[in-house]
């Protein structure tokens, strides 16, 4: 079948309407699958068997719709031939008259496609994927038959090797000098903006209020920047860092890092997610998986460089649309406020708060002034649960004025004053509210929030018990995480 596309890609790649692009993106995934198959191959027998048995998922889905694509193809150009020719008027007026099918095909491809990119990731936890990746990443420099395919190559190469521990990840600093202009608020959101010598910029502070790890903060940032200048903010949902800006506070003995990223949209000036979520108008049910989709993806691709982000909720999640989310497309969402991440080896001090609106969105061990558990990745995923349930739901349960709202809003359940039952209250609510998304979204949605806010109960089927997830590199919480959020919310068909 790949070789039916290449050939394909060959002879139609000059066509007119369209049909030579529509060749050139099913190309473009041909290649990135090659390419994946090809670093996999050099590993395949150090990977556990859960997470072979999702690609071969994941593989056998992606080729399904590759051959209903060249089908659908087909039928309008006719059975491929063995030499170029040029398109005949019937079979252009017959690609125009389909050409809306095929585009829904073709966003149904790269939906499903966006699921190899962090499985793919993954792959960066084991301590043999350097070099792996290393001896790949020679490929890159052969001829190709198609303009593209070296430039994909090592794109790929380039992102994939972000995560990984290698001599080229040490170099240069990430460090920026002190921007000599304002930091604006953002709209419902935690971070702020900037603009500097005309530039527009987005900034996340990180505070280390303790010198006591202020190294490991220090090391943590210097990771994360470097990683999140080479990813791809369209595949990864999280914004390329500029650099970070670092400043000591000697009367408070605090440092903080202001994290500088770049404005996706130029000078459009983004809003916080729950500022959208607070509108009365209403959203398309695509447009909002659209968001549910990229914040469960950038989520994967921050566990993927082992980093935990401990602060997911909708003041977390930038909006850039037109409108500020007023418009029908609510526009690209990104990740942001890193103030409290860490690394996901690194030790926890298990400090908390007592606030209430970052309490609904912290698993009930992780909430309080000294909260029981140490942080791990599947309390992201909990926080990820709530947010998907305000999304499928299109309600934010917290007021404009700061109160509750929803089933949380119960004054039975606020009134206990005991911190834990009041927790363990507050989820069984959640839990409450998502078992009627199936009215709302569907049953596939409602069936990954379920998974999430019950992520860490003993009788969870999806991500197991504590002890199956005692693997040494993390792989598989990563595997059950892509396979029980990330596939089934690509599942889902409007």
């Amino acid at each position: 079948m790949f070789d039916i596309i290449e050939t394909a890609y060959r002879t139609y790649r000059d066509a007119g309407e369209g049909i030579g692009q529509t060749y050139l993106v099913l190309h473009h995934h041909v290649f990135k699958i090659k390419y994946q198959m090809q670093v996999l191959g050099g590993m395949w027998d150090q990977l556990p068997s859960e997470y072979q048995n999702m690609q071969i998922q994941l593989f056998n889905g992606l080729q399904l719709r590759l051959r209903d694509a060249i089908v659908g193809l087909e039928r309008i150009v006719g059975p491929l031939p063995h030499d170029g020719i040029l398109l005949r008027p019937l079979q252009k007026v017959k690609y125009v008259l389909l050409r809306s099918k095929l585009d829904l095909l073709l966003a149904d491809i790269a939906r499903w496609a966006s699921v190899f990119d962090p499985s793919w990731y993954l792959l960066a936890r084991k301590e043999e994927a350097y070099r792996v990746f290393e001896q790949v990443q020679t490929t890159c420099t052969e001829p190709y038959s198609s303009p593209p395919s070296p430039s994909i190559a090592k794109s790929m190469a380039h992102q994939l090797t972000a995560n990984v521990e290698g001599p080229s990840s040490k170099t240069g600093t990430v460090f920026l000098p002190k921007i000599d202009s304002d930091f604006l608020p953002i709209s419902h959101s935690d971070s702020k903006q900037t603009i500097y010598e005309d530039v527009h910029f987005i900034i996340d502070r990180r505070i280390s209020a303790s010198p006591i790890n202020s190294t490991s903060t220090l090391e943590d940032v210097r990771r994360l920047a470097r990683a999140l200048q080479k990813q791809d903010p369209a595949t990864s949902g999280i914004l390329k860092c500029r650099g970070v800006i670092k400043t000591e506070n000697a009367s408070t003995m605090t440092t903080h890092f202001d994290f500088v990223f770049k404005n996706p949209s130029g000078e459009l000036v983004p809003c916080g997610f729950r500022k959208a979520l607070l509108r009365a108008a209403r959203h398309p049910l695509d447009a909002r998986l659209d968001v549910a989709r990229s914040l469960a993806r950038s989520i994967a691709y921050l566990h993927n460089m082992k980093f935990v982000h401990k602060n997911i909720n909708p003041e977390s999640l930038l909006l850039f649309g037109n409108e500020h989310g007023s418009a029908r497309n609510l526009g690209s969402a990104y990740l942001v406020g890193f103030e409290q991440f860490r690394s996901a080896d690194a030790a926890t001090l298990q400090a908390g708060d007592d606030s209430w609106t970052r309490n609904l969105y912290r698993h009930p061990s992780r909430q309080g002034i000294h909260p029981d558990d140490q942080y791990k990745m599947q309390h992201d995923i909990y926080s990820l649960g709530v947010c998907l349930l305000e999304i499928g739901m299109w309600t934010s349960l917290v007021s404009a004025d700061g109160r509750p709202r929803g089933d949380i809003a119960d004054n039975e359940v606020l009134a206990l004053t005991n911190q834990t039952e009041r927790a363990k209250a507050v989820k069984e609510a959640l839990i409450g509210m998502a078992q009627r998304l199936s009215l709302h979204i569907g049953t596939k949605y409602k069936e990954v929030v379920l998974a999430c806010l019950t992520c860490m109960d003993d009788q969870n089927v999806d991500f197991g018990t504590a002890e199956d997830l005692l693997d040494d590199d993390g792989m598989v919480i990563g595997t059950r995480y892509i396979e029980t959020v990330l596939m089934k919310l690509n599942e889902i068909v409007l």
